[in-house]
């Protein structure tokens, strides 16, 4: 996963080609994002590079994306694709509300719970089937913890001084 990016936002990764032409599935990482991707310069990173590209074409296809990159006119070169994260600018998303956050943006905050301690900083994230959680340690070497990204335990989520409030018992750490 990549750092947190105030310039950009991941929004899905590149699958297989579809096709001769050049064309290649995109998983998008929120379906209900309002205009994921438009024809537009994006940027697409794997394996900790990354490479700006445009995209030409977009289309719905199952429960993603057919997408058609500049100068990527060849299954093999879609091929060469797979598997990169597609980072797009954050002005084309809408801004989250007043109570929303991007769940990108929590990977780097840190953690304090809500009687002032220090929980840890948030390595990353993943989807459990049923919600987003954090996994965060506090310090090389420490055990990890998982806190869930869900209401009950998140008090507030501030991007601009990269904290995270929340609700945590110390002893329900395994």
């Amino acid at each position: 996963m990549a750092t947190y990016d105030p310039r950009t936002i991941a929004i899905g990764v590149l699958g297989k080609p579809h096709g001769v032409r050049g064309e290649i599935g995109l998983r998008l990482f929120n379906l209900e994002t309002a205009a994921p991707l438009a024809p537009g310069p994006v940027v697409l990173e794997r394996a900790g590079s990354s490479a700006a590209h445009t995209v030409t074409q977009v289309r719905p296809f199952g429960g993603g994306l057919l997408v058609t990159f500049a100068g990527v006119d060849s299954r093999e070169a879609a091929g060469a694709l797979t598997h990169s994260e597609v980072r797009v600018e954050r002005s084309v998303l809408p801004a989250p509300g007043s109570d929303e956050y991007f769940v990108a943006d929590v990977v780097g905050c840190q953690v304090i719970n809500h009687d002032g301690t220090r929980l840890g900083v948030v390595e990353k994230t993943f989807w459990n089937g049923a919600h987003d959680v954090m996994i965060l340690r506090d310090g090389p070497g420490a055990a990890e913890r998982l806190i869930p990204l869900v209401p009950e335990f998140i008090r507030g989520v501030d991007t601009a001084s990269r904290t995270v409030r929340v609700e945590w018992r110390h002893d329900d750490d395994v």
